[in-house]
C-alpha cells in the first residue's frame, strides 16, 4: 500500500478562469498568498509557475495540459490544466519518485477539485 505524502510536504495553487476562484495553501491571516515559512515564494518556483502558465496559454497545436518539473533543489512542481482550471502543486519532499508525485497529484485533484 502506498503512503500519502504529509500535507506539509506540498503546497498547491488552484485557479478557475471561469469564476475567478482561487484555492491555495499559500495564505497569510489576511488572505494574501505567502509560503508557510513567512517569506516570499522563491524566485525559481515563481519563474517555473509563470513558464507553466505560459505553456498552458499557448495556442494550438501545442495543447499542453500537464507539465512536471524537477527543481535544482530536488523539489517537484506539477502543473495541470483542464478546461479553464489550472492546478499547480509544489512538492518540497526531497528524493520523491515521479510515480509517487503523480499518485499524490491525482489524489489531490480528486479530493479538492472533483467537480
Amino acid at each position: 500500500m502506498k503512503t500519502q505524502l504529509p500535507e506539509e510536504e506540498y503546497r498547491y495553487i488552484y485557479f478557475n478562469h471561469m469564476n475567478f476562484a482561487i484555492k491555495t495553501t499559500y495564505k497569510d491571516c489576511n488572505g494574501g498568498i505567502i509560503p508557510r515559512d513567512g517569506g516570499p515564494i522563491p524566485r525559481e518556483i515563481m519563474k517555473i509557475l509563470n513558464d507553466m502558465h505560459s505553456d498552458f496559454d499557448k495556442e494550438p497545436p501545442e495543447h499542453i495540459n500537464e507539465v512536471l518539473v524537477r527543481t535544482e533543489n530536488d523539489s517537484w512542481i506539477v502543473g495541470r490544466k483542464s478546461d479553464q482550471r489550472e492546478f499547480y502543486v509544489i512538492f518540497e519532499h526531497k528524493n520523491s519518485h515521479l510515480i509517487e508525485i503523480n499518485e499524490e497529484v491525482r489524489r489531490l485533484s480528486s479530493t479538492y477539485f472533483s467537480n
